[in-house]
């Protein structure tokens, strides 16, 4: 479904000559395809979003970079590409929402004492609410 999703927008970014759009899809695409190739098998939706999320996450880090670097032409050009990115994944969870999520899930495992483990086991359980940066941050503060 997404896969399909992703090529329809692809072929109307074509049509429309979005420039940027149609470039930041098409590497996407590339992504896809060669996952599929390696795996050999037609992804999933959330082996798609895994696909997403890591080319997310690695525009959020070409964008600090370059904000470090003061080259706000190519911060503007990775937020612009991110936003595209970011129409495919789900909404992430409020802070307060998970908050609530990991306190529960501490107090249904007290046996957990590690840290470590702890901030594991709790990025398994809420794998796909939120970011697992966020999800360890919270683990650390609350327990």
């Amino acid at each position: 479904m997404l896969n399909q999703q992703i090529k329809d927008e692809l072929d109307q970014a074509l049509k429309q000559q979005d420039k940027t759009k149609l470039s930041v899809l098409r590497n996407l695409w590339a992504e896809i395809k060669n996952k599929e190739i390696d795996l050999r098998k037609k992804l999933t939706d959330d082996e798609i979003l895994l696909i997403i999320k890591k080319q997310v996450k690695a525009g959020n880090e070409a964008k600090e970079m370059f904000a470090h670097g003061g080259r706000n032409d190519l911060v503007s050009q990775n937020e612009a590409e991110i936003k595209i990115l970011s129409q495919y994944l789900p909404a992430e969870v409020s802070e307060d929402e998970l908050k609530t999520k990991v306190r529960a899930v501490i107090a249904e495992h007290p046996e957990i004492t590690n840290r470590g483990q702890l901030i594991g086991f709790c990025i398994g359980k809420l794998k796909g609410l939120a970011d697992s940066s966020r999800i360890a941050k919270l683990v650390g503060e609350l327990s």
